[in-house]
């Protein structure tokens, strides 16, 4: 969805007394109505990412402001798509799901050790690209196309 048609952000937790929380939880509403669940400080595509407050902290109009992405938003986007997958099969993250590694559950133990695997892929590729777009190597991904492409996942065979 292009960026350029959000008509609104709406918190969906108590808004912080000064500022704003960069992790607060937020609802996204495009100008053809579908919506869509984020967090301030996150990238909603195409490089953009929820980063502005309008100065009497309305948290509606004008709220999508592009700006280059920092460490701090890959590593966050990163390690949400890493518990994104583990909530797939109902562990709270992905550190939950890892802990089941020598479980007596065999499910549980097999899908504990694929996890932690990949997790120890994703973060591998990820520092190294990183590293190459902090020495000028690479240009900066947006969010979303950097997060396409991690390494896949497959969960093992029941």
């Amino acid at each position: 969805m292009d960026n350029h048609n959000i008509r609104s952000v709406q918190h969906l937790s108590p808004r912080p007394a000064v500022g704003y929380d960069p992790s607060a939880p937020v609802k996204i509403i495009y100008r053809d109505d579908s919506e869509a669940f984020s967090r301030w400080g996150s990238d909603v595509g195409n490089g953009g990412v929820l980063a502005w407050r309008s100065e009497n902290g309305d948290d509606a109009a004008g709220a999508y402001q592009p700006r280059t992405p920092t460490a701090a938003d890959f590593s966050a986007a990163i390690q949400t798509h890493l518990d994104a997958k583990a909530r797939e099969r109902q562990y709270d993250n992905i550190h939950t799901a890892i802990g089941y590694r020598g479980d007596p559950n065999p499910v549980f133990d097999a899908e504990a050790d694929a996890l932690f695997a990949w997790r120890s892929a994703v973060w591998t590729y990820a520092t190294a690209e990183l590293a190459k777009v902090q020495a000028g190597e690479r240009s900066v991904p947006t969010i979303g196309d950097f997060v396409a492409e991690l390494p896949a996942f497959a969960w093992p065979e029941s």
